[in-house]
């Protein structure tokens, strides 16, 4: 059988645990669903999105993977957690980097609320928090230029 990864600019896996929608009629993407649920089914193996300046890898709670959490090979087996897909946001580009300390390790996915846990995320928790508190305590010492232009043009 034919199996495809779906591309979407919104990982609205995780926008959707963090906002705590859980039910169908507050769940957005009707269309993205209708697809998975009448046409493509079982056959979707990942879905991968941007949007958010970071790496994390989701995968079904319950799958033999999540035995395999550091391993970096493996093969995907087609019959564990209901053949449910891996998530994957990857969000960087060169852009700000947001961070991963914030978001919940386990989410529910979708109408039925699937169980996935994170496995991966870049940067990990500990670093993402004090990212956080360096761009909270010391923006403005680090950049004082920028605060110069900006009274400079203010004035």
């Amino acid at each position: 059988t034919d199996s495809c990864i779906l591309v979407q600019h919104e990982p609205s896996w995780v926008t959707n645990a963090d906002e705590k929608r859980t039910t169908e009629e507050t769940l957005p993407e009707n269309n993205l669903r209708e697809l998975i649920t009448h046409y493509l089914g079982r056959r979707v193996r990942a879905r991968l999105a941007g949007d958010l300046h970071h790496y994390t890898r989701h995968i079904p709670a319950d799958s033999e993977l999540q035995k395999k959490r550091h391993s970096h090979s493996y093969k995907h087996d087609h019959k564990c957690a209901g053949n449910l897909p891996e998530l994957i946001v990857s969000g960087g580009g060169g852009a700000f980097l947001h961070g991963t300390h914030t978001y919940d390790n386990m989410i529910g996915v979708g109408p039925d609320q699937d169980n996935y846990v994170r496995v991966c995320a870049y940067p990990d928790e500990k670093t993402s928090r004090r990212l956080s508190w360096l761009n909270m305590w010391q923006f403005r010492w680090r950049n004082w230029r920028f605060d110069m232009v900006g009274a400079a043009t203010y004035f």
